[in-house]
């Protein structure tokens, strides 16, 4: 006799808990063609209850434990199923939210294995979510590439709401990083809901790691009324599938091109996509490199980054310019086409081919900045005056600006072409006019013996909270304030670039 188990009993959670308190299910599922296999009740009740089956039993679990209990490549691996009685000590609550495990809803049609079992119900007013305390779930999902959960709405809720958003949020241990993204439910009854991880969003503070992950939210921004069963993710051969690989780069940037007319290179320190000839990739991918290493140089406390920083080059300025809005329909955001001649948008850097500057054009290596930023600092690109600063500082250092000497004087001279330090370095975006401005911060925090041996520390707190607001560093490390800090700066510019200049 032939046994049929179905899929989803074969989808097992490295908890040995799950394996444990769900082993007589799948044993007992194992009986589900009694009919067709001569089994009649009788024989499956004396088979489970037998001594034999006691025996198999421990024995598989050991095995199963043992052998099954990872992940398996390309198929799922259950979090919460909350069949377990303890399922709800696994989560807390936040604001005003009801939760309950229970008989999951029947279901009319489902296109996979759908739920059964216990379930959990959710009743909020919304403003008001549910989280897993930390160690509930793996730890590092940068090989998972899908989230999949099944939610039922009641016929009850949808004629009171026809549309509800459920936000899904994984937060990094000190919450200090986060990945989400937001779900619009519109349907009656069961759904099975599958979300590409590379396609979540990034929170508000640090750069987020897939290898970081500590705890899984549901989120409601309003009213709701719901269940939710079997939490899964996928698995997929390929490492790092959680993040967008350069093949997924490459089919949103240039989505009607032939892969004959695509330049792709990468070194140790830099990958590059084109569809221009014209450009020489190796010869820039060299230059990128001795940059990488010089900034390696200025910071060699700096934790090596685990994924080369990304820059694409289009062949002409609309098809860059398209870029950025077609990526953040991907993570199901807006963004506009770019103004300025180049621009990074979640760490990857981007530009466009401009013969008459040719391959080491400046704003490339402005940009892969940013991108390397992203990667090591973890500090997201928002424009801030570290960001910009340390771009411009790099951009200035292998392609020289004559006239730099007279801007900067020109701002020391007069207020108006400059910004008082408290509100360049408030961690907000600054103006393109005044990255001249922060690349002297920069420049001074970097060289000056009074805050180079202080920048290590400044550099960790930036990376450990994704903020690059120095209002609240300057009394540790850097042991000053913005009077002293604004005198501080205005005699080192005087220095480097010219003489004295009266107040």
């Amino acid at each position: 006799m032939q046994l049929s188990v179905p899929k989803d009993y074969l989808i097992l959670n490295s908890n040995p808990n799950w394996v444990s308190r769900n082993f007589t299910r799948c044993l007992e599922s194992l009986c589900l063609a009694r009919k067709d296999n001569g089994f009649n009740r009788k024989v499956e009740r004396q088979l489970l209850d037998s001594p034999f089956f006691s025996f198999f039993a421990a024995s598989l679990t050991a095995i199963l434990i043992g052998t099954l209990g990872m992940p398996i490549h390309g198929d799922e691996q259950i979090l919460f199923d909350f069949e377990s009685p303890q399922s709800t000590q696994e989560w807390k609550t936040v604001a005003q939210i009801n939760i309950d495990i229970r008989a999951v809803p029947p279901f009319r049609k489902a296109a996979s294995v759908p739920p059964r079992g216990q379930g959990i119900t959710i009743s909020t007013e919304g403003k008001s979510g549910l989280y897993t305390q930390p160690g509930s779930i793996p730890r590092d999902w940068s090989n998972f590439q899908e989230l999949r959960l099944w939610v039922h709405r009641p016929k009850k809720e949808v004629e009171k709401r026809a549309r509800t958003n459920l936000e899904i949020r994984l937060y990094e241990t000190d919450s200090l990083a986060s990945y989400w993204q937001q779900i619009e439910l519109e349907h009656i009854g069961w759904k099975k809901i599958s979300l590409s991880l590379n396609q979540f969003r990034w929170g508000k503070g640090r750069v987020p790691s897939w290898k970081e992950v500590s705890r899984f939210s549901f989120w409601f921004p309003a009213n709701s009324s719901l269940s939710i069963d079997s939490i899964a993710v996928s698995t997929t051969p390929h490492p790092n599938a959680a993040y967008l690989s350069m093949h997924d780069l490459r089919a949103i940037a240039f989505p009607d091109t032939e892969d004959t007319d695509i330049q792709l290179t990468s070194t140790e320190r830099v990958a590059l996509i084109s569809d221009t000839r014209e450009l020489e990739c190796q010869r820039l991918a060299q230059h990128l490199t001795t940059v990488a290493e010089a900034v390696s140089n200025d910071f060699p406390f700096l934790e090596p980054s685990t994924r080369l920083p990304r820059l694409l080059i289009f062949a002409n300025q609309q098809s860059y310019r398209n870029f950025s809005p077609r990526l953040a329909a991907t993570l199901h955001a807006k963004a506009l086409p770019p103004a300025s001649d180049g621009f990074t948008i979640r760490g990857i850097a981007t530009s466009f081919w401009d013969k008459s500057q040719g391959t080491l054009r400046p704003v490339y290596t402005h940009e892969y900045i940013h991108a390397l930023l992203t990667e090591s600092f973890r500090l997201p690109p928002r424009g801030d005056w570290l960001h910009e600063g340390l771009a411009t500082y790099y951009q200035l250092k292998y392609h020289p600006q004559e006239n730099l000497s007279k801007m900067v004087l020109e701002g020391l001279a007069n207020s108006e072409f400059r910004l008082p330090l408290a509100d360049l370095c408030n961690g907000e975006r600054i103006p393109q006019n005044r990255y001249w401005q922060a690349m002297t911060v920069v420049k001074m925090l970097l060289r000056d013996p009074q805050f180079s041996d202080r920048l290590p520390l400044l550099c960790q707190q930036f990376r450990r909270t994704g903020s690059t607001d120095l209002t609240k560093h300057l009394t540790t490390p850097l042991e000053t304030n913005w009077l002293q800090f604004e005198h501080h700066w205005r005699a080192y510019c005087e220095t480097q670039y010219g003489e004295h200049l009266a107040p």
